[in-house]
């Protein structure tokens, strides 16, 4: 693969190598697409759009911004660019030329350093496989036409021309480069500035100082820029710098979970050394010194510049970039190595042939660290690993080694990716398909007046790109933090507010408050946030809608039977604007999903189904006695549970409030001889059936033989008989009613004690016959509503704490309640810091209709349409968690409120319940998964399962969690099953 010939060292390219460059670079466009708006190609198209027509983004903020940017690129390029011609195509036709001279720069860069090397045209392949990311996420190649990539591309040539002592157009094309990008400057000229060093003998200073000094001459404009900036970068400055970019700086930050910064780097860095050391001897290696000392050095000084002692300048710097000179001479250096490698023995050419494989096919570079300890130790066993490269690679074993085992990296779990798809290949010059992101931003574009400004989900980047609009802000504009920190100040206010932990629950009327906040006319929002607001443009998964309320829809008229028309009309508004509202915004929660298999490896491009297996509310019935109890006198008897009615509960609940069976009078009928086989078998079966219990009343009902004990007795028997409950079900019941209808009230603050001492995961709650009507007024309808306070706040004056109230709601009976009375009841409760649960509640079929909204007659229909209407006010309240009704079955402790008829079936009530629970909240989705495996879900809190179908036939599932305090984004692995077994 070397030449000796001296000619060679002449030749830049051939004919054939040159066309072959341009024939790679257009195979690599193909591939990868020309996609507009990414990176920071979506700021500087504001930029340069702006500069052609001042009254595009006139209202962003952003624009201002890149006054202090040190470059003429944009304003240069904006001229340059035809008045006729759309900015976007311009940019992609330019990705096109810049890609060219990329791969024919890095071509003849690689000829430079190794001046007789056959196979120039092998680093290229490195490249079409690409892109690789040096460290601070600097992508090579890059994938759009920014001033970085045109940087780059500059910067091969210019150290093409330095190593072949070209200085005249090196310092030339250095100077330019400044001009464009001064950090891309800066690398290149500390890589030429060593080069220049190690040649110091053999240098023409005369000449040299010459070009030295003109390409300082025509450095001075991007050097009159920074002069004129006034920009102060002051502590807070640094520390919205690591909030915002850490990751760019700061290196420190890249140790850190499923990070493969520091791995990656570390791994090529090991194929370097490993390359270097099988260099044949006499090789010239000044230009490859050069190339590894001078960034080594800048990422020395970046690292005490940033960690140790932090200056502005050196983090503005961003001296981290300059590893992609690392990973650029790794790409030239392993040809010539591996083909020194293969001269050894027939083993070690296979090897060598193998490595060039891998190493051209993305599809197995997860096999690159396996393969750096075969090589290396074929290379030990042969006698040309030098110990100094031995111990250099050792340590990148060790780091990759600690990186997966504390990082949860996947460095020594090689599997193989997916295969590319090739119906990625896209024409150039053509934009990648439209998704809906982008259709909003042409509806934008359609539907808005050129001086819009408009509220856009900050995480979201880009959408200036395709909709020509003002936006009041998105994370990526905290990039310009590096130019201008006033901005950046602002900027990290807007993203605050705008957060979206602060706006998960926002409703419409926080954002017309945002609108007018941001001066912003319009906000695009997902399809089930943008409720409430008046649309303007839609598609499948956006909203384009204005910052103002939409008009009430007209309610329909009160029913015949409706005791004030006017206020039934006031309940049906509050129906519709805070409790729907309230459902949307405490009962879901959005969720954005990474599909992974086992071996880590993200599920592209595949058909996803997603169903929810599980509602996070409790929605439950009192059951019956499992087993024949000792009968009471002057209790309700209830019966043993019909096996049909067990089989209609499950259909619908999935809690119970258990009725009876724990009642302490049916345990303990007689002292000492304590009986639990109802309670046995209740608890059985609720756990074969994944019903989650609610225990009702450790205190009560005491056994009759209980009243004829001191007072000191009757304490003891109590916490006896709660630790032997403790002992009994501690492990498989969580929720416990300590108290009903304040039984044994002055001992239940030593009854919550004990549960806390044993168990301290338990909730714990008080339970009184509070109400959601009275017919009494003041003060009495007050203690009505609220029955059960004083009897919570006597035990949390204790000092113990109480985590739920269950209101029992079944008084009085036949109630149709207004749902403004049940949230103030519901936040009476929950003003002292309960969560309020629902525990006896009824809904009548038949009987008079009691309370101040209805006249009439309960009916099947009434009981069906109050079913709906209660339970939506239940779900809505957000310290609600449970609603539990006393029994369900044809017969019941309380008249008419049975949800099955004699024959158990479903009454139209139960029907519209089963409903609710099955369809109304319940989630699910058909989709398939985005590039990175990336799933959006907006649902219901609960659990759910995962469904990925493979074109092969297998079927992968996996399960996750969605709750009010999940985090945005879930890593859901998915475990596949061979649909032949």
């Amino acid at each position: 693969m070397i030449r000796s010939d001296s000619h060679s060292h002449d030749l830049w390219l051939s004919r054939v190598e040159a066309l072959a460059c341009v024939l790679l670079s257009l195979i690599f466009i193909l591939r990868s697409g020309l996609p507009l708006g990414v990176g920071n190609q979506s700021l500087q198209m504001v930029w340069m759009a702006h500069l052609r027509d001042p009254l595009l983004f006139a209202a962003d903020d952003v624009v201002q911004s890149f006054r202090s940017f040190p470059s003429w690129f944009f304003p240069v390029l904006a001229q340059l660019i035809p008045d006729n011609m759309p900015l976007g195509a311009a940019l992609q036709i330019l990705q096109v030329l810049n890609t060219v001279l990329l791969f024919l720069g890095v071509a003849v860069l690689t000829r430079s350093v190794f001046p007789g090397m056959r196979w120039v045209l092998l680093p290229l392949v490195f490249l079409l496989t690409g892109p690789y990311q040096a460290l601070a996420e600097t992508p090579l190649p890059p994938p759009a036409f920014t001033h970085t990539s045109f940087g780059l591309m500059l910067s091969c040539w210019t150290l093409a021309w330095c190593f072949r002592k070209k200085y005249g157009p090196a310092f030339m094309c250095l100077a330019l480069i400044a001009n464009v990008h001064l950090l891309t400057a800066a690398y290149s000229a500390a890589i030429m500035g060593v080069f220049l060093l190690f040649e110091w003998k053999s240098l023409p200073w005369k000449r040299l100082f010459c070009w030295i000094g003109l390409c300082a001459a025509l450095c001075l404009p991007v050097l009159w820029l920074i002069a004129n900036s006034h920009a102060v970068f002051d502590a807070p400055w640094l520390d919205l710098l690591r909030e915002r970019s850490a990751h760019h700086v700061f290196p420190f930050s890249w140790w850190r979970k499923g990070d493969l910064a520091w791995g990656n780097f570390l791994l090529w860095s090991g194929w370097l050394v490993w390359a270097m050391t099988l260099l044949p001897k006499g090789s010239n290696l000044t230009a490859t010194k050069a190339m590894i000392l001078a960034p080594v050095a800048l990422m020395c000084i970046g690292l005490l510049g940033s960690e140790i002692y932090p200056v502005p300048l050196i983090l503005r710097a961003q001296l981290f970039r300059a590893s992609i000179y690392l990973l650029l001479l790794t790409f030239m250096m392993l040809p010539v190595a591996f083909e020194h490698y293969r001269e050894g023995s027939r083993t070690a050419s296979w090897l060598a042939l193998l490595s060039l494989a891998v190493f051209s096919v993305a599809v197995w570079d997860r096999f690159l660290p396996l393969l750096l300890v075969a090589v290396s130790l074929g290379a030990w066993w042969r006698g040309i690993l030098r110990p100094w490269h031995a111990m250099w690679i050792g340590g990148v074993f060790c780091v990759l080694t600690a990186s997966d085992l504390y990082l949860q990296t996947t460095f020594w779990r090689p599997s193989l990716r997916p295969l590319p798809d090739l119906s990625l290949l896209r024409i150039p010059l053509t934009e990648m398909p439209d998704d809906s992101w982008q259709q909003m931003q042409r509806l934008t574009r359609l539907h808005t007046p050129v001086q819009a400004r408009i509220l856009t989900p900050v995480r979201r980047s880009g959408f200036r790109t395709h909709s020509q609009r003002s936006i009041v802000g998105e994370w990526r504009d905290g990039t310009m933090q590096f130019f201008d920190p006033a901005f950046a100040a602002g900027w990290a206010k807007r993203m605050t507010l705008l957060s979206p932990e602060n706006l998960r629950h926002a409703r419409a009327d926080d954002w017309v408050t945002l609108g007018a906040a941001c001066r912003a006319d319009y906000v695009v929002l997902p399809r089930e946030e943008a409720q409430g607001l008046v649309w303007v443009a839609e598609n499948e998964d956006w909203v384009l809608a204005e910052t103002r309320l939409t008009p009430p829809p007209p309610l329909p008229p009160a029913p015949e039977n409706a005791i004030d028309p006017g206020d039934w009309l006031a309940q049906e508004r509050f129906m519709l604007e805070v409790v729907d509202a309230n459902i949307e915004k405490y009962r879901k929660g959005r969720v954005t999903l990474r599909l992974l298999d086992a071996g880590g490896v993200a599920l592209a491009g595949l058909p996803v189904e997603i169903d929810q297996m599980s509602l996070d509310f409790g929605i439950g019935s009192a059951l019956h006695h499992f087993e024949p109890v000792v009968e009471v006198e002057k209790q309700y008897r209830a019966s043993i549970n019909h096996p049909l009615e067990l089989e209609r509960f499950k259909e619908v609940f999935n809690y119970s409030v258990m009725g009876y069976s724990g009642k302490w009078m049916y345990l303990e009928p007689e002292p000492d001889q304590r009986d639990y086989r109802d309670l046995d078998a209740y608890v059985a079966w609720c756990e074969q059936n994944g019903i989650r219990i609610e225990y009702h009343f450790v205190t009560g009902y005491a056994p009759k033989w209980m009243e004829k004990l001191p007072r000191a007795e009757q304490r003891s028997r109590l916490l006896a008989h709660a630790k032997d409950l403790i002992d009994r079900y501690g492990d498989r019941i969580d929720q416990w009613q300590v108290i009903n209808e304040r039984r044994m009230q002055n001992e239940a603050p030593e009854v919550f004690a004990l549960f806390r001492a044993e168990l301290p995961d338990a909730e714990l709650g008080v339970s009184d016959c509070a109400r959601f009507y009275s017919p009494r007024k003041g003060d009495q309808a007050r203690k009505d509503l609220q029955r059960g306070m004083e009897s919570m706040l006597q035990i949390t004056k204790a000092g113990q704490a109480v985590d739920f109230f269950a209101i029992h709601a079944h008084r009085p009976e036949g109630t149709w309640g207004d749902p403004r009375t049940m949230y103030e009841v519901m936040d009476a409760f929950a003003e002292k810091g309960a969560r309020i649960h629902i525990s006896e509640t009824g809904i009548n079929h038949a009987g008079k209709i009691d309370g101040e909204v209805l006249r009439g007659e309960w009916n099947d229909e009434l009981q069906a349409e109050y079913m709906v209407r209660f339970m939506k006010v239940a779900f809505s309240h957000p310290a609600v968690d449970v609603v539990n009704f006393w029994g369900f079955g044809p017969r019941t402790w309380q008249r008419h409120i049975g949800l099955l008829d004699e024959n158990y079936e479903p009454r139209p009530a139960f029907l519209a319940l089963k409903k609710l629970v099955r369809e109304t909240w319940h989630t699910r989705l058909e989709t398939r998964s985005g590039s990175a495996g990336d799933v959006r879900l907006h649902g219901f809190h609960g659990g759910y399962r995962v469904t990925v179908s493979h074109p092969d036939g297998r079927i992968g599932e996996g399960e996750f969690h969605l709750g009010a305090d999940s985090p945005e984004a879930l890593t859901v692995r998915v475990i596949w099953t061979d649909p032949h077994l």
